[in-house]
């Protein structure tokens, strides 16, 4: 199973606005979160749609590497021996 879709929805939501992520699987299966930071939302949706050339065609069960690629190398470098324990293929 690889990711094949990543959508991002900006949702009006009276005093506050909201911000989802659908993440779709080639087999159909999605997974649904959502990310908001209040005043902020254009910039998380934008921030969201960078990162989706790197999640395509990923194992979307494989979180810790997502979360690894989208982390400065300099945050990484006094956690490298945590980091290394979990391997995704």
């Amino acid at each position: 199973m690889k990711i094949e879709t990543v959508r991002t929805f900006v949702v009006d939501a009276y005093r506050a606005n909201y911000v989802f992520v659908k993440i779709i699987a080639d087999n159909g299966s999605y997974g649904v979160g959502e990310g908001t930071v209040e005043h902020r939302e254009q910039a998380v949706a934008h921030a969201i749609s960078e990162f989706e050339p790197q999640l395509l065609g990923r194992d979307p069960f494989c979180h810790r590497r997502h979360c690894r690629t989208a982390q400065p190398r300099q945050l990484l470098a006094h956690r490298r021996g945590h980091s290394q324990r979990h391997r995704c293929h």
